[in-house]
């Protein structure tokens, strides 16, 4: 039987370690889409209510959805369900921008750059820029720089952490 669970605790986890025989979750699943819908709206009807709607519906209401995860809102209900299918392959859990880091095109300063950028004396930074924009630095290192079309980010990688604290003081609107 396959189970799935969600961030056990440390002594649970390292018994899955020791026995060996257990298996990794990277969060990829594979379903037809009329499945995840009827899975939403048995186990997220509030989700699913928000999700049914038009896109400006949605991002209107979005801030009403309980942050969960797909992980314990849905596949931790449904055993019976789940079928595991084992796979090796590069996977890397891109949860922050030092992590996709690995991803970007790096420049001979070792910039991690995507998008249109200029740089002077300046190494070791991940620069990101979405179509139209352009970053410019001169005499930075370490840093995350982020320029969308809403918003840009400036902060060290070594505060990379604190991304979600800022998010969460951003106005709704840039939410």
């Amino acid at each position: 039987m396959c189970r799935f669970v969600e961030k056990p605790n440390l002594e649970t986890a390292q018994s899955y370690l020791d026995h060996g025989s257990f298996f990794w979750n990277a969060g990829i699943f594979i379903c037809r889409a009329t499945v995840i819908i009827n899975l939403f709206k048995t186990h997220l009807p509030h989700h699913y209510q928000v999700l049914s709607q038009s896109r400006d519906e949605v991002m209107n209401h979005y801030h009403t959805l309980d942050p969960i995860s797909i992980d314990y809102g849905i596949m931790e209900k449904i055993p019976d369900l789940t079928r595991l299918v084992s796979a090796q392959f590069k996977w890397s859990d891109i949860g922050n921008w030092q992590a996709i880091e690995e991803f970007l095109t790096t420049n001979s300063d070792n910039n991690a750059c995507h998008g249109s950028f200029v740089s002077i004396d300046s190494s070791n930074n991940i620069i990101y820029a979405e179509p139209g924009k352009l970053v410019a630095v001169a005499d930075v290192s370490d840093m995350i720089i982020v320029a969308t079309n809403d918003a840009t980010l400036v902060v060290p990688k070594s505060s990379d952490q604190k991304i979600k604290e800022l998010y969460n003081q951003l106005p709704t609107k840039f939410q």
